[in-house]
């Protein structure tokens, strides 16, 4: 429910509708939820259960890493983030490879605008 949480937290949502499929992927129950009741629920029935400030400070801090880390504005450029969950870390490594390009080349050239000179 974090997941669910934390997306609809984040955009605004104030309800979410939630659907329970069983293993051969049928919808078998359906439930809502107030946004900002999850974390009490989860609180109430998970042991170890998470806290949406931890969580709120968490993604403070990784974004304010981002915005030191990438200092290129290049569309072929990819900084590919990685979480250690042994070390508890974040790394971070640049990419400008094919295999992780995640805008089409063509895109890309199509796109480019040029500068002229008055």
């Amino acid at each position: 429910m974090l997941k669910w949480w934390a997306q609809s937290f984040l955009v605004g949502l104030s309800r979410i509708f939630a659907g329970y499929r069983n293993t051969s992927g049928i919808v078998h129950k359906t439930e809502m939820f107030e946004v900002q009741s999850i974390p009490e629920l989860c609180q109430k029935n998970i042991q170890n259960s998470w806290e949406p400030q931890v969580c709120m400070n968490f993604l403070c801090e990784f974004l304010s890493f981002v915005q030191k880390v990438v200092t290129q504005d290049n569309p072929s450029v990819v900084y590919l983030f990685t979480f250690d969950p042994s070390q508890r870390t974040i790394s971070v490594s640049i990419q400008e490879d094919a295999e992780h390009s995640i805008i089409p080349s063509w895109y890309i050239e199509a796109n480019q605008t040029e500068t002229v000179s008055v």
